[in-house]
């Protein structure tokens, strides 16, 4: 069983990658380098160049993270969470099991939630296996 202790209630900061703050892709990095010993690249979308970052973000997703049928454990989560933007992904979680989802959001930080949850699962686009 893994000890995902040290990766509930890490404060949300956007853009952060650190057990001391971090976004939902800050904890992605964390989980993978951690308990997976596995480097995955950082692809922060910055507040200057959105669009260019974001299409960057999606070219390296595109490149390393492959789709699966249902979610694995060990998997990444990819999210619909804009209300404003409904259709586009801009979240990101870690599947801890097929059926929980640690992610990070504001204000409540990393926490585990159920991804049948209502909330949650309308907003699923995909789950995705890392390809190095």
């Amino acid at each position: 069983m893994i000890d995902i202790s040290m990766y509930i209630g890490i404060p949300f900061v956007d853009g952060g990658r650190l057990l001391s703050g971090a976004d939902c892709y800050g904890v992605v990095m964390l989980y993978y380098k951690n308990i997976l010993s596995i480097d995955i690249p950082d692809v922060q979308i910055t507040a200057n160049e959105p669009r260019k970052s974001f299409i960057k973000y999606l070219d390296e997703v595109n490149k390393h993270w492959t789709k699966l049928d249902k979610p694995q454990q060990h998997c990444g989560v990819a999210l619909r969470m804009n209300t404003e933007h409904p259709r586009l992904v801009t979240h990101f979680g870690i599947m801890l099991d097929d059926h929980r989802l640690l992610h990070s959001i504001k204000p409540i930080g990393s926490h585990v939630v159920d991804i049948d949850n209502p909330t949650v699962k309308s907003r699923i686009e995909g789950f995705y296996k890392w390809q190095p």
